[in-house]
Formats: C-alpha cells, sequence, structure tokens
C-alpha cells in the first residue's frame, strides 16, 4: 500500500509535535495566501525547541502555534506551500524504519499507520529519497534562518532544571508526552520575550534581502510528485 495522509490532524494539533520553520518556509506562505509576514505572524511566533544534544535545554526558534492555527475544516489551509518539517513527516520513518517498528517511532493514534503499515521494499526507497530531498532543503533553508537570527542577535536558549521534572517512561508514551508537555510550557513560561519585540519588521527586512534565493512551493511539489509517483 502506499502511504496516504488522512487528514486526522495530529501532526498539527499534538503539543508535543513542535514544529520549527525557516525563512524560506514563511516566504512560501506568503505567496501562497498572498499575504504578507504581518498577516500569517499571528499563527507563527518563537516557540521552545528542545536541543537533541543537551538535556533539558531549549533552543527559542520560529515556530508554528501548536495546534496549528493554518489547520482549519479538519484540512490543511496552505498544504502545498506547507513548512518542510510538515512535508518531510513520516516519510522519514517510513523509509527508514523496519515496518514493524514503525509503530515505535511514530505515535499510533496517527490514522495514517493505524490502518496499516505494510510497505513494499519499492515504497519504502521512495520514501527514503523524498525525505533526503527534504531534508537537505531543511539544511539549507536552516543556515538561511541562522543568519537572520545572528543579523539581530534573536539566539536565545534557557536550560531548565532536571530535578523539576520526573524521569520519562520509555514504557509509557502518555507519560512522556505529558512531560514533554511540560517542559515547553515552562520554557515559554521561561522565555525573555525582549528581543522579539521588532520580530515583524525583523522578518519583513531580511525576507525582502532574501526572498530570491528561497526555492519556490511549486518547485518542491513537482520535485515530491516525481519522487513519489
Amino acid at each position: 500500500m502506499s502511504f496516504q495522509c488522512k487528514h486526522c490532524g495530529q501532526c498539527c494539533i499534538d503539543e508535543c509535535t513542535q514544529i520549527n520553520i525557516s525563512i524560506g518556509d514563511i516566504v512560501r506562505i506568503c505567496r501562497f495566501l498572498k499575504c504578507n509576514v504581518g498577516d500569517i505572524l499571528p499563527k507563527i511566533g518563537i516557540k521552545p525547541f528542545g536541543d537533541p544534544e543537551t538535556a533539558n535545554q531549549y533552543d527559542y526558534e520560529l515556530g508554528l502555534n501548536i495546534p496549528c492555527e493554518f489547520r482549519q475544516g479538519e484540512k490543511c489551509t496552505i498544504y502545498p506551500a506547507r513548512p518542510l518539517n510538515c512535508r518531510i513527516f513520516p516519510y522519514f520513518f517510513l523509509g527508514n524504519f523496519a515496518n514493524d517498528r514503525l509503530k515505535e517511532v511514530i505515535d499510533p493514534s496517527h490514522k495514517c499507520i493505524s490502518e496499516g503499515i505494510e510497505f513494499t521494499d519499492e515504497e519504502k526507497e521512495k520514501y527514503k529519497k523524498y525525505s533526503e530531498f527534504i531534508g537537505k532543503l531543511i539544511m539549507k533553508e536552516a543556515r538561511l534562518t541562522d543568519q537572520f537570527y545572528e543579523k539581530y542577535n534573536l539566539k536565545q536558549s534557557k536550560i531548565m532544571p532536571a530535578y523539576v521534572f520526573p524521569a520519562d517512561d520509555p514504557n509509557d508514551m502518555m507519560y512522556t508526552k505529558e512531560i514533554t508537555k511540560s517542559k515547553i510550557k515552562m520554557a515559554m513560561s521561561i522565555m525573555n520575550p525582549a528581543p522579539y519585540a521588532n520580530l515583524k519588521n525583523q522578518l519583513q527586512n531580511f525576507i525582502m534581502l532574501a526572498e530570491n534565493s528561497v526555492v519556490s512551493a511549486d518547485e518542491i511539489n513537482l520535485k515530491e510528485k516525481e519522487l513519489l509517483s
């Protein structure tokens, strides 16, 4: 069977699924909606993201509000221009993990895998190539987005004391998710908002200089169709 999104929305509403976005994502969303940064800024913002290399450290970066406010009527309203991190899920897992391990790495509440997760070797190879394509774009645009943070001195991190949170239980996904939600909530509460007071103008000014270097949604969609068909 081929993967088909069931639009269950678990990727979009689960508060544990923080979705960071790049300058390129913002450009593509604005082009698709025919609007400016100020129009979409209420739906995005500076969010805390766990640092994979440092326990209890959260780095503050651009991200979607979760539950995602671009999801309306149980559908993504910006699907052709959705962020790269939305595009890569669940293809990275489908292409890089054996079928019998998928429910270990993807929350089984996602309907896209709950109704059957048997993919052929050929399908898995397609998913792997697609996730590699998106992964390269993510890395390229991460560098551009880092330039934005550095230009306006927006880099900010916080390390929370480990004793505040009990240890995760690897055998209890729901318990682990509740701990994750608590960490995100605390990270938001201790964030210093002052550096981001002029975020709208900073984004607009940076995008004016950088948008011509951003790959278009049409180009990505054409490549997506080519790799997944």
